[in-house]
Parts: structure tokens; sequence; C-alpha cells
């Protein structure tokens, strides 16, 4: 059997009133990301809550919204993706502030572009796979893994207390394949006679509930091995 090749597609966020740097930013990591831009604070919260990005770069000079508000909406959200903010020189005395409020790192403009791309790839690693929030925006729907709650916009939607399991472990192993054994040994308790296709029909009837849009599968099976979550 070949290799399985599977291209993940890495989403950045870039927010920016300045045209330049948000052209200049842009221009820096569109070799490693596929960026969307926004020139405006309520635009770039529109796109931030309708989808998932592994990154999110704030230029901290928006005109109708300040950086540090930025950061404290987004978290307030439920947005867990990683904000790397762009500071003048002399903001740099309240990065302290920033990341109080939610960044995860601050930078002094012009950034260099291999410094930039260094420090992307080291918030990606503090908040690649394991997430720790008590809810989680991914389009349109909302997870609080606190009440063990999933909606669609303002709508629940009701699930099997097993179905939520595997929904949870995949969403807290974002990006890693996990094997229908592993999911059968961390949902299921040890010792319970279940059926050899218990994870299948699961996965199926969690599909229908979860994937309103049957061409865009937010589980993915990985053939031959288990699935996984990718957003």
């Amino acid at each position: 059997m070949g290799n399985l090749s599977i291209v993940v597609n890495v989403r950045l966020l870039i927010i920016s009133a300045d045209s330049f740097i948000a052209r200049d930013t842009s221009r820096k990591v569109r070799d490693h990301y596929v960026v969307d831009v926004s020139c405006s604070g309520d635009d770039g919260l529109m796109l931030a809550n309708t989808n998932y990005y592994d990154g999110i770069i704030i230029d901290n000079g928006l005109t109708d919204i300040s950086g540090l508000e930025m950061c404290g909406i987004i978290r307030e959200d439920g947005i867990a993706s990683p904000i790397l903010m762009l500071l003048e020189k002399e903001c740099a005395c309240k990065r302290g502030l920033y990341l109080d409020t939610g960044a995860d790192m601050c930078l002094i403009k012009p950034v260099e572009q291999l410094l930039l791309l260094s420090k992307l790839r080291a918030i990606a690693r503090k908040n690649c796979h394991h997430i720790c929030c008590s809810s989680l925006k991914i389009g349109h729907l909302h997870i609080d893994f606190q009440d063990k709650i999933i909606l669609r916009d303002d709508t629940e939607i009701t699930l099997r207390r097993k179905e939520y399991d595997l929904f949870e472990y995949l969403i807290r192993n974002k990006g890693i394949s996990v094997s229908k054994e592993d999911l059968l040994e961390h949902i299921w308790d040890k010792g319970m006679d279940v059926a050899s296709n218990t994870v299948e029909v699961h996965m199926t009837r969690l599909r229908k509930k979860i994937e309103s849009d049957p061409e865009k599968k937010l589980i993915k099976t990985i053939h031959g091995y288990g699935y996984r979550v990718d957003w």
C-alpha cells in the first residue's frame, strides 16, 4: 500500500487598516499559509467568528476599534486561535497588557519575515492539537465543553453521550489521525462488549447531525485507520 498523503491548509487571518502593512504581512507569509485579509475590526471579528484560523495577526493601528479591545472580544467570543499583535514602538511597554487580554505574542513593527514566520510557528506549536478552552467556535458550530452542549447558530444539536464524547475527543486532538482502536479505548469502558463496527455506526450518526454541508466534511476518514478532525 502506498503512503497516505493528506494536505491540510493552514489558515491565517490578518487584520489591518493600513493597506501597506496588510499587503506586506500577507506577502511574507503567503507561501506558508492560506491568508484572509480584513481592513477593519468589525470585518475581522466577523471573519474570526465565521471561520477557524490557525493564527490571527492584528495590527494595533485599527481605526474602528483598538487592538486591545479586539483581543478581548475575540477571547470573550470563545475563539481559541493564537493571536499575534503588531505594535508601534511606543506601545512596547504595554506588551504585558496585551498578553493579559488574550494575545499570545506581541511584535514591534516593522517585523522581518523570518522572525514573523518563526513566531507564528512558535504560537502554533503552543496551541496545536490539544484544545484546553472551555468553549470553541468552528464555523456555525459552538461547542461548550463544560456543559457538553453543541449549538449550530443558536439551535442545540441533540447528540447521544457517546456521539458527543467522540466529537470532543477528535476536536481536542485536532490535526491528529486517531485510530478506531484508540477511540474504543477512550470512549467505551474497558471490558465492555462492543460490536466491531461500533465506532463506524456512531460516526455515521454523528456526521449526519454535525455536518450540515456534505461537501464540507469536518470529520475526515483516514481509510484503513480511523478519523481526524480538521477545520
